[in-house]
């Protein structure tokens, strides 16, 4: 996959990549296609098993054992580190994959569904980098559903525009109620004080480039890394 990502001006860098279909499935049920893309990005990629609400997961020294810890073992929608050499993976199949990072090279993921959006993920994920010595928190956006593709009910679409505002309101590509994920993303990053890097990351459900499950009924994940490396790397 395509890496990019960020040099820190205390030295070191952050880097990330969101993989899709040309990289396969790296779901929960693939954990051997993980970690092979662990080897190839030379860190070891941590994963949870996401439950579309607020939860966070730190991942310190004690998960690096020999033995590791198994993958997905622990149930949120967030990681945040303040290691190095560490991977943190979100999975997606139209949800939002928000990468976030601090100066201080504190790393957070988080898995940015309607539901958990509308929880707090964002909000809950800048408060545990805070805690773990974050300053100022940027962020950027992987590829995920457009509201051309992304149907949505009444009800739940007038609940995010009230926490969110009238821009998360959008109509399909037929002229159906949408849900602007995007916008979403870029309010609650906003009331978390997380300031989101423009980006125009692709629509999961438009083309074959990336796993979906509203467009293909898609089981299959891609996975969306992020890991700092120290100065000497």
């Amino acid at each position: 996959p395509s890496i990019d990502g960020v040099d820190l001006s205390s030295g070191g860098a952050v880097r990330w990549c969101f993989t899709g279909r040309a990289q396969g499935d790296l779901s929960e049920s693939a954990p051997a296609a993980v970690a092979r893309l662990g080897s190839q990005l030379e860190v070891p990629i941590f994963a949870v098993h996401q439950v579309h609400g607020d939860g966070v997961d730190v991942v310190t020294e004690a998960d690096l054992s020999p033995a590791g810890r198994p993958v997905s073992a622990i149930e949120a929608d967030g990681l945040v580190t303040a290691l190095t050499g560490v991977g943190l993976g979100i999975r997606t199949a139209d949800c939002a994959p928000v990468l976030l990072w601090s100066p201080e090279g504190v790393l957070g993921a988080a898995h940015g569904g309607w539901g958990g959006l509308e929880v707090g993920i964002i909000g809950a994920v800048a408060r545990s980098m805070t805690d773990l010595g974050a300053t100022t928190i940027d962020a950027t956006l992987g590829p995920c559903i457009g509201p051309e593709c992304y149907e949505f009910g009444a009800e739940p679409l007038a609940r995010l525009a009230d926490r969110f505002g009238p821009d998360v309101c959008s109509r399909t590509a037929a002229g159906s109620e949408a849900l602007d994920l995007r916008a979403a993303v870029t309010a609650a990053a906003d009331d978390a004080g997380v300031r989101l890097v423009a980006s125009n990351p692709p629509c999961t459900a438009c083309g074959d480039d990336h796993f979906s499950h509203r467009a293909h009924g898609d089981q299959a994940r891609q996975l969306s890394v992020i890991w700092r490396l120290d100065a000497a790397a």
